[in-house]
């Protein structure tokens, strides 16, 4: 086969396609191993015995891994005079459903953490609730450790609304958890609630999702497969024009 013949042109794009596929795969591996760590840290966090919240802030401080893990925190009457109460948007079987998140002032400390304490029934299938419902403050909680987001994504309203008796919101960024928590507060992490005594009436507690699938693998494989196939599709190619110029 002589260079004026080879595919030069379908060879470049046939190599920029097999590196997108095999990135593709690569990434979809990566995943798996981030999903993974994350579906094992939360099986350990549902049957953990929870610790102090002193534990957990003394590991975030020396820069260790505390989402997911189990925590006990006590929260005094007071709360700050500038934190807000707030609706998280949620959907439950395909209905929309409403988180509450209320500011708890540590005992023993002076700073102050916003807990998610789970979905007010009340609010069940409202599209715009018109008010944050008054309920009695959190006392003690035992629930999971959460990493709020740095900023909102594309899709989530960036700046909740302020309604009476606090906030709306769609997303659990830092803003809206500084929000809630007030000026004293911690706003790079927030606690899901799992239990409270005394349990807070007419909340169910979801401290953790119901299932998360995790598929990347399968997608891996899939994506591998399609460079393995633009490669035999290639080989054949030249294959068969190299016998096509040994035919001339």
């Amino acid at each position: 086969m002589s260079a004026r013949r080879f595919p030069i042109i379908l060879t470049v794009a046939s190599a920029i396609a097999l590196a997108i596929l095999l990135w593709l795969g690569t990434w979809q591996m990566q995943r798996l191993a981030w999903k993974t760590d994350i579906l094992t840290r939360i099986e350990a966090a549902r049957t953990a015995a929870p610790v102090s919240i002193d534990d957990i802030l003394r590991l975030k401080t020396a820069g260790q891994q505390v989402e997911w893990r189990k925590v006990r925190l006590e929260c005094r009457p007071d709360t700050a005079p500038d934190a807000s109460n707030a609706l998280i948007y949620g959907l439950v079987n395909g209905e929309v459903a409403w988180r509450v998140i209320t500011p708890c002032p540590l005992v023993g400390r002076t700073d102050t953490l916003a807990v998610e304490r789970g979905y007010f029934h009340a609010l069940d299938g409202v599209v715009d609730p018109k008010a944050v419902p008054t309920l009695p403050p959190p006392r003690a909680v035992v629930g999971i450790v959460r990493l709020t987001a740095p900023t909102a994504s594309a899709l989530a309203v960036v700046v909740p609304a302020k309604i009476p008796g606090g906030l709306r919101a769609n997303a659990r960024d830092a803003s809206l958890i500084s929000a809630v928590a007030g000026s004293n507060g911690i706003d790079d992490l927030y606690i899901s609630v799992e239990s409270e005594i005394p349990a807070a009436r007419d909340l169910t507690p979801a401290p953790t999702p119901p299932s998360i699938t995790n598929r990347h693998l399968e997608y891996a494989l899939t994506w591998y497969g399609l460079a393995a196939t633009l490669v035999a599709i290639y080989a054949a190619m030249l294959w068969r024009r190299f016998k096509s110029t040994k035919a001339l």
